[in-house]
């Protein structure tokens, strides 16, 4: 016997298969900055509450994009091709969870995250990563227990007959990051009009800051502008506010 086996695909690996399917028909491209953080680190450090990473970036990237209006707008390609730009941004998340003994990829949703605190931003994420899966992810576990047709589907309608409905349902942006396993996550598919991943910081306080984009919204230029103004925001407000938290731990 030489050890061949087929097995079916499970319905965990069902709306990653969806996302990688519609994210090909996306003409992404990326823009890449290395951003000096050891200042921001070392204040976080220091927060209580603690305040993740994945909750820095997102305050950040919210700012840019309320700050941004093309990072607000999605390719709309029914009836006709045409741009909607929706009236704040709305963030999601890649979390991983287990359910059921299996690994599962999960999204966590957060309604424009900018006018946020961190700690507010902090506080939903731990409800996603700590409450049960079935409770705070039953709608993804549902749509996963469709025949891929009828997902398909419902997936076009979503994307395709209403950049409202688009932008509510699967938002504005996204974060995807391997940072806290060491790893950095660049090329990851996306059909939001833009994707933010950032790596783990290196020996000198640095961290390598990807912005993933849908080209026939952005250009070059414009994607470089938002991450020399993420990297703006990183130093000066999210710094500050982190400054906050540490004199309340003090205290």
């Amino acid at each position: 016997m030489n050890g061949f086996r087929r097995r079916w695909l499970t319905s965990d690996r069902s709306l990653p298969c969806d996302i990688v399917h519609f994210a090909s028909k996306v003409p992404l491209t990326r823009a890449e900055m290395s951003m000096a953080l050891s200042g921001v680190a070392a204040r976080r450090s220091l927060t209580q509450p603690r305040i993740s990473w994945a909750a820095i970036f997102l305050k950040a990237y919210g700012i840019v994009s309320n700050q941004n209006e093309i990072l607000r707008q999605c390719y709309m390609t029914w009836p006709l091709p045409h741009l909607y730009q929706h009236g704040q941004s709305i963030a999601m998340l890649s979390i991983h969870r287990d359910y059921l003994d299996r690994p599962r990829l999960c999204w966590g949703r957060w309604i424009d995250p900018g006018s946020l605190s961190l700690v507010e931003i902090q506080h939903k994420l731990n409800h996603y990563q700590q409450m049960p899966v079935e409770r705070v992810f039953q709608k993804q576990l549902q749509l996963s227990l469709y025949p891929q047709l009828v997902r398909r589907w419902m997936w076009w309608v979503t994307l395709s007959l209403s950049g409202h409905l688009r932008a509510r349902q699967v938002g504005t942006f996204s974060i995807s990051t391997l940072a806290g396993q060491g790893i950095d996550n660049r090329d990851h598919p996306t059909i939001c009009t833009s994707s933010l991943s950032y790596g783990p910081l290196d020996r000198f306080g640095s961290s390598s800051v990807t912005l993933i984009y849908d080209h026939r919204i952005l250009d070059g230029m414009q994607a470089a502008q938002c991450l020399q103004q993420l990297r703006s925001h990183l130093l000066g407000e999210i710094y500050e506010e982190l400054d906050i938290y540490r004199g309340s731990a003090a205290a």
